[in-house]
């Protein structure tokens, strides 16, 4: 699974970012789910920008969007501003390194 988010695959990266939020048995690292949603709502934004105006149901994305914002949210709440500096600090290492967005 880390190694499909890694490469940027959105399903895995949301997939993963749920893990880490101590799904499934996974140990919780609120750090690292937060890296890994906000990869994910990253790529969500992008997909609903460019699929404007496609056919079926406009608002689908929006809604898995508002759904990735509330676990962001969620998660938040629970970490200290230094832990929300380290899980930022984190996606933008992963961003420069992949030339993602």
């Amino acid at each position: 699974m880390r190694k499909a988010a890694e490469q940027n695959f959105s399903w895995a990266q949301y997939t993963l970012g749920g893990f880490y939020c101590g799904y499934d048995g996974v140990k919780r690292d609120d750090i690292e789910a937060y890296k890994w949603l906000s990869l994910w709502i990253a790529q969500k934004r992008e997909k609903i920008a460019a699929e404007a105006g496609a056919v079926g149901d406009p608002d689908a994305g929006k809604r898995d969007l508002e759904e990735g914002r509330k676990l962001i949210a969620k998660i938040s709440r629970r970490m200290t501003a230094e832990q929300i500096a380290e899980g930022k600090q984190r996606v933008a290492t992963f961003v420069s390194k992949n030339h993602f967005q």
